[in-house]
């Protein structure tokens, strides 16, 4: 009898259809990856983005920067001096923050140390920030205490600073943590009343 041989090996369209497959999976690795380092990139922004709001507003009060309030053409350091309130809620289990740059002019009651949205001047060179969907504040606390609202005030000259919860607790201390919610990458954000600066380090 005559010994049928068997053919080994791949046949064109099989090839073909290997090469798709690898292909395939090659940019799903790739396409992961740069998602995964453009998660990354965002949330250090973020952080900077934070930083400079703090660096900016401290830098106002040192140079008892001018600010026109009442839009008159005649702008004046105002005597309250130059805030950041920050604002925490929690919608659909995530948990979100606005960080609001203004200046104390509130005409009702006076330089008072809170943030009064109706009337206190938004400074417009940094205004309103909002955390993106990639990055999630924790642990907001004054003097240990968790808190949901925040204010750090530098007052003109000095930099001295008020800090508070927008309402009558004022603290020595603020500090909080922003989160990636996929870098697996948190840092603290610490304001010290007393030194009259505050601190980034990573976690």
């Amino acid at each position: 009898m005559l010994k049928q041989k068997i053919k080994s090996g791949f046949t064109l369209v099989e090839l073909i259809a290997v090469i798709a497959l690898l292909s395939i999976l090659v940019g799903s690795m790739i396409s992961y990856q740069n998602t995964g380092e453009r998660k990354k990139e965002e949330f250090i922004q973020e952080i900077d983005t934070i930083g400079l709001l703090f660096q900016e507003i401290r830098n106002y009060a040192i140079t008892n920067k001018v600010l026109d309030w009442d839009s008159d053409g005649n702008g004046e350091v105002p005597e309250g001096g130059y805030g950041i309130y920050i604002k925490t809620e929690e919608i659909d289990g995530e948990k979100k923050a606005t960080f609001t740059t203004f200046a104390d002019v509130d005409p009702i009651d006076a330089p008072d140390g809170l943030y009064d949205e109706l009337n206190d001047y938004i400074i417009p060179d940094a205004k309103i920030h909002e955390l993106s969907e990639y990055v999630e504040i924790n642990s907001l606390q004054g003097d240990g205490t968790d808190i949901t609202e925040a204010v750090i005030i530098f007052l003109p000259v000095d930099a001295s600073m008020i800090i508070g919860d927008n309402a009558s607790n004022n603290f020595n201390n603020l500090s909080f943590d922003l989160e990636s919610r996929f870098a697996e990458q948190t840092y603290n954000f610490k304001v010290n009343k007393i030194s009259k600066f505050f601190e980034i380090n990573k976690k």
